[in-house]
């Protein structure tokens, strides 16, 4: 019985893929057992007091680093910010002010327009009166002449 369940088990290991992912899992377990090895070892050296206290330091050193870090990318995003809403702040002010100048723009031509044709409207009717004043200065002159012509006949 047991001589089956071993073969059994030998033909579960023969395909490659379980024996890759036992090879790994292997791998993994040895490699464990030395860090715990290592581990057990570093704890001893570090139980004298000249090592517990530099590694007192050096866990000092390592927070106070991790600690400007943070500071340091707080401050260069905030920075980052500032620059972006500055850049942004421009653009906006940009195009208010071309969104403006083309405001004046269409004003100007649009009021010159409007005084041209006020003024077309004008001479239009200074004409029309002028028109009026010469009819009526031309048919008086004719009147006259005929008045003067019945006069001498």
């Amino acid at each position: 019985r047991e001589a089956a369940l071993l073969a059994k088990a030998l033909a579960a290991f023969a395909s490659t893929s379980t024996r890759a992912a036992f090879s790994r899992w292997e791998a993994f377990a040895e490699e464990s057992r030395e860090m715990r090895a290592l581990l057990r070892r570093a704890v001893g050296k570090f139980a004298s007091r000249t090592s517990s206290a530099a590694l007192a330091r050096w866990v000092y050193w390592v927070e106070d680093r991790k600690e400007r870090r943070a500071l340091f990318r707080r401050a260069m995003s905030w920075w980052k910010a500032r620059s972006k809403t500055a850049a942004w702040l421009r653009w906006r002010d940009a195009v208010v002010d071309a969104q403006t100048a083309r405001w004046a723009a269409r004003f100007f031509v649009d009021r010159t327009r409007s005084a041209a044709f006020a003024r077309w409207a004008e001479f239009a009717d200074e004409a029309r009166d002028a028109r009026r004043v010469a009819t009526r200065a031309v048919a008086h002159w004719k009147l006259c002449a005929a008045r003067r012509a019945m006069a001498t006949w």
